[in-house]
């Protein structure tokens, strides 16, 4: 006879009248039961650690890919979203860095026009009648034949060209020439950065904030 208990058995049922026999055999019994249970609780235990673990671990994949899929999205759209009709004038003396800067505009999103002059004198006749106003000038302050201050203040005696923004970008930061810059109606002087990519990375974001962010007075 093989009797299974689901719980021990208590002293005074064992002390009935059943045979020795099969007092062992209900004992024997009960063990095998528990053991039984034992095992599946730890089973099932480990089988919902593992699945927590899991689920764990692909939340947190998810919340990255999330995170890298955002940041992508905002950097090729967001970032730089600007109308083919924006237009800007960059006057820089060094063709590498004049090359490189445009490159750098190109694949940060930019998709307006771009006119660039490698020296001063260039730059002061085209804004002395442009063809088209302008969206923003980027000015170097030491330049070939005519320096950037004489060019500022030649844009800022033309009506037309009174409200367009100029920023000097420069590697050269005497005080003198900051000042003397923002007296003569410069929006904003940066000094560029020792490292070309630094550099870019500056101009870059100078163009993002001028030609998207900016509300200029006209369009209040």
């Amino acid at each position: 006879m093989w009797l299974s208990l689901t719980s021990e058995p208590s002293p005074a049922f064992l002390s009935t009248s059943l045979t020795g026999a099969d007092k062992l055999t209900m004992v024997l019994g009960y063990q095998h039961n528990h053991n039984i249970d034992s095992t599946w609780y730890l089973t099932d235990s480990r089988q919902q650690k593992t699945t927590f673990l899991l689920q764990y671990w692909l939340l947190i994949v998810l919340q990255y890919v999330l995170l890298i899929t955002s940041s992508f999205y905002l950097l090729t759209v967001g970032t730089m979203a600007i109308g083919k009709h924006t237009h800007i004038i960059l006057v820089e003396d060094n063709p590498d860095d004049e090359l490189l800067t445009i490159r750098e505009l190109k694949n940060s999103g930019f998709n307006g026009k771009i006119t660039s002059f490698s020296d001063g004198e260039e730059a002061y006749n085209y804004l002395s009648m442009p063809k088209k106003k302008p969206t923003l000038i980027i000015l170097d302050v030491k330049l070939p034949k005519l320096n950037g201050i004489d060019i500022l203040r030649q844009v800022r005696s033309q009506k037309e060209l009174l409200m367009t923004p100029v920023v000097m970008f420069s590697s050269c930061d005497e005080p003198c020439l900051v000042a003397e810059a923002y007296s003569l109606g410069a929006n904003s002087y940066v000094v560029k950065e020792n490292q070309f990519l630094e550099s870019a990375d500056q101009l870059t974001g100078l163009v993002n904030y001028w030609t998207k962010i900016h509300k200029p007075i006209s369009a209040v």
